[in-house]
């Protein structure tokens, strides 16, 4: 998948889930810090796209592309007055915000949408939490295909 057809991605899946009110691509924490400062809690959800890491594979004197791809699902959070059913209530409505995400690409995948994920193993599609990275909560969808 190139970049562009990341970012065109994640525009798509900002304009299908409901409640993700920007999304963005990085090619790094550094990047994603700097883009983050500007953002508040008010700005609810955010789809953040890294850039994927690129490799092959040869397989009967063939060579095939493979990508390490992320998503970000996170919110900006206040941690000085944050209450232990706050933090929960973060973590909960960015899991369902990316298990949403998850659902769409599945459907995609499988109904020939992205042709450039045609390679993806859908079982490698795994969901982990992220605290604090950049004052933000959430989870990070990640890939390889």
């Amino acid at each position: 998948m190139s970049p562009k057809q990341l970012y065109e991605l994640i525009q798509e899946l900002k304009s299908e889930v409901v409640g993700i009110n920007s999304a963005w691509v990085v090619v790094d924490d550094s990047q994603l810090g700097n883009t983050l400062e500007q953002k508040t809690k008010e700005d609810g959800a955010y789809l953040v796209a890294v850039l994927p890491s690129y490799g092959s594979v040869a397989h009967s004197g063939s060579i095939r592309e493979t990508t390490i791809s992320q998503l970000l699902i996170v919110e900006k959070t206040d941690y000085s007055d944050l209450s232990q059913n706050e933090f929960i209530d973060v973590f909960e409505r960015t899991y369902q915000l990316t298990k949403r995400v998850k659902e769409i690409l599945v459907e995609k995948v499988e109904s020939g949408c992205y042709p450039q994920m045609f390679h993806l193993d859908l079982s490698n599609l795994n969901m982990s939490p992220i605290w604090k990275k950049s004052q933000c909560n959430g989870w990070v969808l990640d890939w390889d295909s």
